[in-house]
């Protein structure tokens, strides 16, 4: 008897660690972790928005969830997300373009026009960004309406694809900036190339020349 209990408890215990999936909260201000399925359950803890969570329990209303401090709740699976936040996504975007800007500084006319593609994506990120903390404070004025709530995830979906979009556009730049680097390099190469030729030439003439001259 003994042996199915510890056999029973290792299963549990098992596909308790299969089920362990990280997710990410998604763009939302904040959301409750509570003792239990549904809000008349105690909240335990305020999650933030790109909060990094261990899935214990998936299900369709409500998951039950591990913070990485060990405490566990359960929140309202809509609001979680396999997906990285696009705030976070946002943040990334910034640091490859301000990369992108300091490659930018160059006097060749093809990186002035890259730098100017940079500028619009800038101000298409200070856009999206806008949008994000508009979507905020939405949420802080329809948080108290679950309903609501759900229209709010449709923005913030739109906005994570937009920023997926330029963050090509980005990628697109900088491999244009490495061809461009490429092709300056074996400019530069033919042209000390074309040099040492040359000289080898005006050597040769000069030398056979004298030998010419000798005979004389």
């Amino acid at each position: 008897m003994r042996h199915f209990v510890f056999i029973g408890v290792l299963l549990i215990l098992f596909s308790t660690a299969v089920q362990a999936e990280t997710m990410y909260v998604s763009d939302l201000a904040e959301i409750t972790l509570r003792t239990g399925e549904g809000v008349d359950h105690k909240i335990i803890a305020m999650l933030k928005s790109g909060q990094k969570v261990k899935v214990l329990e998936p299900a369709d209303q409500w998951t039950r969830i591990r913070l990485p401090s060990g405490k566990e709740g359960w929140v309202v699976s809509r609001f979680l997300t396999s997906k990285l936040p696009s705030r976070i996504e946002l943040e990334q975007l910034k640091e490859k373009h301000k990369a992108l800007l300091a490659l930018a500084d160059s006097p060749y006319t093809e990186i002035s026009k890259l730098k100017d593609e940079n500028q619009k994506l800038k101000a298409e990120l200070a856009v999206s960004e806008k949008t994000l903390n508009a979507l905020k404070t939405s949420y802080e004025t329809l948080k108290s309406k679950s309903a609501s709530l759900l229209k709010l995830q449709d923005s913030s979906e739109n906005s994570i694809t937009r920023l997926s979009e330029q963050q090509k556009e980005v990628e697109r730049l900088e491999e244009e900036l490495s061809k461009l680097e490429r092709r300056q390099y074996i400019h530069w190469f033919l042209s000390g190339a074309a040099v040492l030729f040359v000289g080898f030439l005006m050597g040769y003439n000069a030398k056979r020349q004298r030998r010419q001259s000798s005979f004389l």
